[in-house]
């Protein structure tokens, strides 16, 4: 039998790289399913890095064809924008409004053409409840 020493922090990493790996193919899986979401993680809303200290967290909701009020046709993307210490929050919700503008959206509305149809996908630039940084949320109906 072999053992193998490892230290505590190579511990911490080697744990670290599992669940990386383990999530890793989880979102690909999960765009590949829906249609919507494939077209709004080429959205340039979603493509956006504002500049800054910044964490980025993404949340993805696909559609569900479920019949459960639960379930929801739309699609949607969440992405957070968290400062790491202190920033400006309402200067981060201007700075997305510009970039919405500059990305082709109407107010919250940007018609995206695919090869057979369009769709409407909306955006919404809000800062968080915390008041820590900004979400943006996109969303494309069934």
């Amino acid at each position: 039998m072999t053992t193998a020493s490892v230290t505590r922090r190579g511990a911490l990493a080697l744990t670290g790289l599992v669940v990386l790996a383990g999530c890793a193919e989880a979102p690909a899986a999960v765009i590949a399913k829906d249609p919507n979401l494939q077209l709004l993680v080429q959205d340039p809303m979603y493509l956006w890095n504002p500049a800054g200290d910044l964490k980025r967290t993404e949340r993805l909701e696909p559609r569900s064809d479920s019949k459960l009020a639960s379930g929801s046709n739309a699609s949607h993307i969440t992405v957070e924008f968290r400062f790491a210490g202190v920033g400006d929050t309402a200067a981060l919700v201007a700075e997305a409004a510009r970039a919405m503008s500059k990305a082709g959206y109407k107010g919250s509305l940007r018609t995206v053409f695919t090869d057979v149809s369009s769709l409407q996908v909306m955006c919404v630039a809000s800062p968080l409840r915390d008041g820590n940084g900004i979400y943006v949320r996109l969303t494309a109906p069934a």
